[in-house]
């Protein structure tokens, strides 16, 4: 952790004397607790007071529903005993009119009308027993609604008998006389208990509110009593906050500050990093030795104090260690200078050799080294030598100086390092490129001196066949040249002795025709043997494009090979259509062909009874498509393992047989490079080959530009 955040850390936990992260919460903790408890206990009144004052209404509401409910139960019950009461005294009345035998009335009327009224009683009593009345009362109800039907009953046969008989009616009506009195003592009694009921609940209910209102008062005592103590303990709380706002002030002042100079140190280091990660991708973007050293030198001039700055590269093979860059003030610093390993003073040589990872001279130090000859001015006050190694490996030593006193610090240093590291790695990249592309030129140049080699014991071979074929022809015509000139001769000496005659001459003449007929032919077959090999050497080394018949061109090609053909005792069949017409070079086409033929020779044959090779053209279909062309043979074949290496340089199977593995190397590269088509391989175990070579009708750009 750097110093700054320790600082910082340490500051947050408290800044006065004697005091821990404890102590600091306690001072909080109290006087928050002891606001806080008195306002919740004042919450908690208020919230019991409402609950017990709701609870209260409720109740209440509760007694009076239940009052307003028993008193209009007894106002109905009271209003049915009242017209029960009246409807006594009218069916009296009606049977004392009869009695009395008084014109005008309609008892039968009368007691009709009294009857309506007597339905309605007993109506409006099922009524309140099923909305009014209570379970204790529904029996006594049922009972009465008994006996006024009973009496209805009666009323209703007193009406139909009272003009036929009325002694007998009236007395069987005085009979039920008593049913209204005992309807009326039980609606009276109800009505009683109604009242009762209702005092009771009227007595229960203000005792209930006489509760409510003591409450209430303990509740505003305790409620009066909380704020008191809570607006005091609110100034306690208030003072002492005060205090201890001002101490927080002072602690957040401080540390905002330490906040803000660990942020700054931060944000300088965030920059510093980014910075240092764009240099490492500069550096590993290019492989340029040089290009790399200027990067360096200018990312050193960006992040560090700067005034000289130099690169010095270690060479084992001369014992040395040479700077390759040296800048002073932003300038090139004339005469690199360069130091053999044994330098008994230079501090370049001192760094390879230095026990730590850097070696950094102070004002002091750099005074009394040994030699100031790398800083390139005596004037120098601060100075680091840091070596470039990967791993084990030292590559060189980096070396950075400022005139500025004790300029690099450990942040400096540790820059410096990360600087330095990423430097190897760009170096050690630009030094394998520069050696990988030194390896790959002597490569490209091996490569190119096998080809060549190839192509020449290529046309050493046609050359030791064609000087073995054209030696027989040539024997035989100096042969018969020497018969006639031995002839010639014995006529010259026939003739210089005169005797010559004519027989003889016909002789002569004769022998003299057969055996120049013998020379001219076997001369004539030498001429074509060497106009066949000087036509296949020629254009194997031409690259002009012509435009050829393919089919004459690869017969003509073929009759140089008859020699290699007779003595490997392969046969070859020629299926070659005529016409076929491309403009191409003929030199790669006959290396092609003759490279593939050599190789069936070589390596198609082991064991195979009547070895062939067949060359097959077809006529093409089109005039614009490419040309296609097979060459195959009836040999082993080719394991998958080798055909997929078929082609590869320097793959062969009889490298102790002298093989080079460029025969079907160069095939490939004649067939795509030098003639734009292709190449492709069908083979199989027991099945021969058959090489499939594609050409375009018009030679690549290159060919043609070179036509």
């Amino acid at each position: 952790m750097p110093a700054s955040q320790s600082g910082v850390t340490a500051a947050m936990a408290d800044t006065r004397p004697g005091s821990s992260g404890w102590g600091w919460g306690r001072r909080w903790l109290l006087p928050s607790l002891r606001a806080v408890v008195p306002t919740l206990i004042a919450v908690i009144l208020m919230a019991g007071l409402y609950s017990r004052g709701g609870q209260t209404v409720l109740d209440l509401s509760n007694d009076n529903a239940q009052i307003l409910q028993n008193m209009e139960a007894s106002v109905r019950l009271a209003d049915i005993g009242n017209r029960m009461q009246g409807l006594s005294a009218r069916f009296n009345w009606i049977m004392v009119l009869k009695a009395a035998e008084r014109e005008g009335i309609d008892v039968g009327a009368e007691l009709e009308k009294a009857t309506a009224a007597l339905d309605n009683v007993i109506a409006d009593m099922e009524a309140y027993r099923r909305a009014g009345a209570s379970t204790e009362q529904i029996p006594a109800i049922n009972d009465m609604l008994n006996e006024l039907s009973d009496y209805r009953s009666a009323v209703t046969w007193v009406g139909s008998m009272v003009d036929l008989d009325y002694p007998s009616a009236v007395a069987y009506l005085e009979s039920f006389g008593q049913v209204f009195d005992r309807v009326q003592g039980q609606l009276a009694q109800m009505v009683s208990a109604h009242g009762a009921q209702a005092r009771q609940l009227a007595a229960a209910a203000a005792h209930r509110a006489d509760n409510s209102i003591q409450t209430f008062l303990y509740f505003a005592i305790a409620m009066s009593a909380g704020v008191a103590l809570l607006s005091w303990l609110i100034g306690r709380y208030q003072q002492r906050l005060r205090v201890d706002t001002e101490l927080l002030q002072t602690q957040v002042d401080l540390r905002t500050a330490d906040l803000q100079r660990a942020n700054s140190e931060l944000a300088a280091s965030a920059s510093t990093l980014s910075r240092l990660g764009h240099v490492g991708r500069e550096l590993t973007a290019t492989l340029d030795l040089g290009q790399v050293c200027d990067a360096l030198a200018q990312s050193a001039a960006d992040l560090l104090p700067t005034e000289a700055f130099g690169i010095a590269l270690l060479n084992e093979t001369e014992n040395n260690i040479a700077y390759v860059l040296f800048n002073l003030d932003g300038k090139p610093f004339p005469n690199l200078p360069s130091y053999p390993l044994d330098h008994p003073t230079s501090l370049t040589v001192q760094a390879l050799s230095y026990g730590g990872d850097m070696m950094v001279l102070d004002q002091a130090a750099a005074a009394l080294a040994p030699s100031m000859q790398e800083s390139g001015d005596a004037r120098m006050a601060s100075l680091i030598f840091c070596p470039l190694a990967i791993s084990e490996n030292v590559l060189g030593v980096l070396t950075v100086q400022t005139r500025q006193p004790n300029a690099y610090g450990p942040r400096e240093q540790d820059i410096l390092r990360t600087l330095a590291a990423n430097a190897a790695i760009a170096i050690a990249n630009a030094q394998a490129y520069r050696q990988l592309g030194t390896t790959l030129t002597e490569l490209r140049a091996a490569h190119t001196r096998l080809v060549q080699q190839e192509k020449l014991a290529s046309l050493g071979g046609l050359v030791a066949g064609v000087a073995h074929e054209i030696n027989t022809p040539l024997g035989v015509a100096l042969t018969g040249a020497s018969f006639i000139e031995g002839q010639c001769q014995e006529l010259k000496v026939r003739l210089d002795n005169r005797e010559l005659k004519r027989s003889d001459l016909d002789e002569f003449i004769k022998i003299a025709d057969e055996g120049m007929h013998v020379v001219l032919t076997n001369l004539t077959r030498a001429a074509d043997l060497v106009q066949s090999f000087k036509l296949v050497a020629a254009d194997q080394h031409s690259e002009e494009a012509q435009l050829i018949d393919l089919g004459r061109y690869l017969r003509d090609m073929v009759r140089s090979l008859e020699p290699l053909l007779r003595r490997s005792r392969v046969a070859m069949k020629l299926d070659l259509a005529d016409g076929v017409m491309l403009r191409v070079a003929p030199g790669p086409v006959a290396q092609l062909a003759t490279n593939l033929v050599q190789n069936a020779v070589i390596h198609a044959f082991a064991g195979v009874a009547e070895p062939t090779i067949r060359i097959h053209l077809p006529a093409p279909s089109d005039a614009n498509l490419p040309v296609r062309f097979m060459i195959s043979d009836n040999g082993v074949g080719m394991v998958p393992e080798v055909a997929a290496k078929a082609f590869d340089p320097f793959f062969t199977t009889r490298r102790g047989s002298g093989g080079t593995g460029l025969g079907l190397h160069i095939v490939h590269n004649l067939a795509q490079a030098a003639l734009g088509g292709d190449v492709e391989l069908q083979t199989a175990p027991g099945e021969g080959c058959l090489f499939t070579i594609t050409l375009p009708r018009q030679p690549p750009q290159r060919m043609a530009a070179a036509g």
